[in-house]
């Protein structure tokens, strides 16, 4: 009987293969305070996001500098990220908390619950330009008794600049169906 209680209590006491996302939303309603004023009540709403469950045959994970985005036909952009400051990221392994930043750490992730890496997608965008600011031209003229020298000095330094956006995405297969 011992036994059966103690399996009982194991799946409430682990989190599971999950994802928790945290948003803070303000409401309109007004909270009543000690001091009888009127303040916005904010209520946190903490959604768990459980990859065992996830029924599609295929997810995309979409890679970011500080954030991850999980998708599927249901549910689209679930955030996988932590604070600047902390290791370890809002994914939970059995109940440990994980870290997800690089991309090793989730292709290991998701394979270990029988996700299968599908294939990867890189898209990079690109705005170019460049800028040749106007030719200077620098006179020098000296006078020596009869006759006079004149320098000119011409520079132009072109300027470049450029900047590129690029996203990778991975997709998995799910053979846990």
């Amino acid at each position: 009987m011992k036994k059966l209680i103690l399996l009982l209590f194991i799946p409430l006491v682990s989190f599971g293969q999950i994802i928790v996302n945290k948003e803070t939303t303000e409401e309109t309603r007004l909270h009543l305070a000690d001091d009888g004023s009127l303040t916005p009540q904010v209520k946190t709403i903490t959604k768990k996001f459980n990859i065992t469950q996830i029924q599609d045959e295929f997810i995309q994970i979409q890679l970011g500098k500080r954030y991850h985005l999980l998708s599927t036909s249901k549910h689209k952009n679930i955030k996988i990220s932590a604070h600047w400051k902390k290791r370890n990221w809002n994914v939970y392994d059995g109940d440990e908390l994980i870290p997800m930043q690089a991309e090793i750490d989730i292709l290991n992730f998701f394979h270990k619950y029988g996700f299968e890496y599908f294939k990867q997608s890189n898209t990079s965008s690109s705005k170019g330009s460049s800028y040749v600011p106007p030719i200077r031209s620098t006179s020098f003229t000296s006078n020596l008794g009869s006759s006079s020298i004149t320098t000119t000095t011409t520079r132009a330094t072109p300027i470049f600049s450029s900047s590129s956006k690029s996203s990778t995405s991975i997709t998995f297969k799910n053979n846990n169906n």
